[in-house]
């Protein structure tokens, strides 16, 4: 299961994600 923000914005400067109950933030500008 995934936690994404609205489509309001073009793209989040970093969206949150849970996957098999583990937290972790993705920075897509890091890559």
């Amino acid at each position: 299961a995934a936690l994404n923000l609205p489509a309001t914005e073009p793209v989040p400067t970093y969206q949150t994600k849970v996957e098999d109950g583990y937290l972790f933030v993705e920075k897509p500008e890091s890559w």
